[in-house]
């Protein structure tokens, strides 16, 4: 199966979200399947291709061009693709998707979660969305939706667009 895993370069977060991002990759390698992820070497995204790598995973950077100097791109990948924009992307990594794995993250990360959440309620999108909801950093995220759907902006049934786990051991039982 291939997993895209939307996460964070930030070199700035607490050690548990990096830690929390190679046992990501290590369980995803080691249940053999392959990762499309944002193709840095920094943060988060770093640590979920070194998790993988460490468990001979396969594991597939996305980057645009002009950001191989910002996220500074992974170079022991198993294949790099090289995209003009950020659009361009987005759409590599979700074409390429059997599902969607969300981990902590800003702007970005959000962005990735929130389009293919509404490409799946477009039936664009039927994979699973899984959101690792570490020490409960997308709570507000999760009440946010929830007040959407109070206020009828959204669908009750469109929770159920997403799961959310709390710790990447539970994706042993999903995939």
């Amino acid at each position: 199966m291939n997993i895209a895993v939307y996460c964070a370069s930030s070199e700035n977060a607490h050690p548990k979200y990096y830690e929390m991002a190679t046992e990501v990759g290590g369980i995803l390698a080691k249940q053999n399947h392959t990762i499309y992820y944002g193709g840095a070497c920094v943060g988060l995204m770093g640590k979920v291709a070194d998790g993988a790598l460490a468990n001979n995973g396969k594991v597939v950077g996305v980057i645009p061009e002009f950001m191989t100097n910002i996220e500074r791109h992974h170079k022991k990948l198993t294949e790099t693709i090289l995209v003009k924009t950020m659009q361009e992307r987005k759409r590599v990594m979700f074409t390429n998707a059997d599902a969607i794995i969300v981990l902590a993250g800003g702007c970005g990360t959000w962005d990735e979660l929130f389009e293919v959440m509404s490409l799946k309620r477009l039936k664009q999108f039927s994979g699973e969305i899984i959101i690792i909801n570490t020490d409960g950093f997308y709570n507000p995220i999760i009440e946010m939706l929830k007040q959407t759907v109070a206020e009828k902006f959204m669908a009750e049934e469109h929770l159920e667009l997403y799961k959310v786990i709390e710790i990447p051991k539970e994706l042993e039982s999903i995939f």
